[in-house]
């Protein structure tokens, strides 16, 4: 970490509060609000963007700690602004002051400590655990998720298939963990492609693994909303290889990802509501690539969609025979790695869902490019020699 980092350095980030940060309280669309795990989120991205200047080329940060009161509650479409300010800095660990405002005033305060770490130390160490196959072992190792890496690119499988690769909590744990990694060192995995065993992509949550007490039960929806919301946010480009089913909480695992590539037998739907209760996260998402009115039907009727009319709202953005599914998707990442990365973090940034185009922080995102050396070289290239 540079000398440059001091007590007293602050920043701001702000959004506006859009789908996929909201939860409806009660499931009362009347009740809707900025979500708390949103909240910290954008606090923890905050931080994370205040540090960055002041990092090495090997190094990024981490979170490690969070002590954070959310003391006001914010409907959507207002902003919400993030400050986080140093307090301290010890060795390579800095403890942050983060606020949040809304047009109102305060909504939240607390503490959040972030370790800076050594991206290629980190690397080593992963790379240690490596298996001869090529599969690679995170601590703790993986049950239900099966990772093979090739260079940048690593291919994830959601691996329950006499389940259907439904989600049970194990599974978002799991997921959970493998963000943390890839967030830890981002520099090590450019390219993600999720795909589900045996034929499927997901049938969605595990409903027999869905919590008897209430508490709990929303616990684990809000930790669902977050996880996929932090891959909408995620460096890496997300390619989600869809075959077979992907309904509800699969469906939007597909939608958190950048692209989805589907094959011709695929089908997607939000079935909850055959089971007496609406989709419970991450809808904002879902919206933002099919619209309201496709969004609401699916949710309301509960039917499923034929992967030619997925691809016609919106949802998939290939569409190949399945026997060419696994290939095609491969191929398609590969041209995704042959892409600047610095531009490609940029631009996800300036995307993601609920951010607001703003031309301001578009510039700011143009010139940090510019500094990069294929941008550089590039500008070299259409300038006319002296």
């Amino acid at each position: 970490m540079k000398n440059t980092l001091r007590p007293g350095l602050s920043g701001e980030l702000d959004t506006h509060v859009g789908p996929g940060q909201t939860i409806a309280l009660g499931g009362l669309s009347e009740a809707t609000v900025f979500s708390t795990p949103s909240m910290i989120s954008l606090m923890e991205y905050c931080a994370r963007q205040l540090l960055e200047p002041h990092l090495e080329a090997d190094e990024e940060s981490v979170g490690v700690d969070v002590h954070i009161a959310h003391t006001s509650a914010t409907p959507p479409g207002n902003k919400v602004t993030a400050c986080a300010t140093v307090l301290e800095v010890e060795k390579n660990v800095v403890l942050f002051e983060v606020v949040a405002e809304d047009d109102w005033g305060e909504i939240g305060r607390g503490r959040h400590r972030r370790a800076v770490i050594r991206t290629s130390k980190f690397a080593e160490k992963l790379a240690e655990q490596k298996k001869a196959s090529g599969t690679i072992a995170i601590s703790p190792e993986f049950k239900w998720l099966h990772c093979q890496r090739a260079g940048q690119m690593l291919t994830v499988s959601l691996n329950r298939p006499s389940k259907k690769n439904a989600m049970n909590q194990a599974l978002t744990l799991e997921l959970e963990q493998l963000l943390g990694v890839l967030n830890a060192s981002p520099n090590d995995t450019r390219v993600v492609v999720f795909r589900g065993s045996n034929e499927n992509f997901s049938a969605g949550d595990d409903i027999g693994d869905i919590p008897e007490d209430p508490r709990e039960a929303e616990q684990l929806s809000l930790r669902r909303g977050a996880l996929y919301q932090a891959i909408t946010m995620s460096p890496q480009v997300f390619v989600a290889e869809v075959d077979g089913l992907c309904l509800g909480g699969g469906l939007v695992l597909a939608s958190a990802c950048d692209f989805r590539i589907s094959s011709q037998r695929a089908s997607f739907g939000l079935p909850e509501v055959t089971l007496g209760w609406p989709p419970n996260y991450g809808m904002g998402i879902v919206l933002s690539l099919m619209g309201r009115a496709a969004a609401m039907e699916l949710a309301l009727t509960g039917r499923r969609l034929n992967a030619r009319d997925a691809a016609s709202l919106g949802l998939v953005n290939e569409l190949v025979p399945h026997t060419q599914l696994s290939e095609f998707a491969q191929q398609y990442a590969t041209k995704m790695l042959q892409l600047p990365s610095e531009a490609i973090k940029e631009i996800k940034k300036l995307l993601a869902p609920g951010e607001v185009w703003s031309d301001q922080t578009a510039t700011q995102a143009f010139i940090r490019c510019l500094k990069t050396d294929t941008a550089i070289e590039n500008l070299r290239r259409f300038r006319p020699s002296s």
